[in-house]
């Protein structure tokens, strides 16, 4: 597992090379569920390039499920863009909200 305390961002799997600008990273690609504890979200699969600078999260493409418990929300799927304030995540796709 891949841990940096500088963005506390945990991945149980990363395909390719990445870079946080808070540690240095960029993640070009993520295939397996990570948990990112600073933000409080649990994402099963991650499929496009996406820029995690320090807490704040832009995630151009998610393809599954998601719990992000510091909204309270869960999405099952993303398809228009939305900001998501409380977690400083902005998606490019939501499709359902509980």
């Amino acid at each position: 597992m891949d841990t940096d305390s500088g963005a506390q961002l945990a991945v149980t799997a990363v395909t390719e090379p990445r870079d946080i600008p808070g540690s240095n990273i960029y993640v070009t690609a993520v295939t397996e569920p990570r948990d990112i504890p600073g933000s409080n979200i649990y994402v099963t699969a991650v499929t496009e390039p996406r820029d995690i600078p320090g807490s704040n999260i832009y995630v151009t493409a998610v393809t599954e499920p998601r719990d992000i418990p510091g909204s309270n929300i869960y999405v099952t799927a993303v398809t228009e863009p939305r900001d998501i304030p409380g977690s400083n995540i902005y998606y490019f796709v939501i499709a359902h909200l509980l």
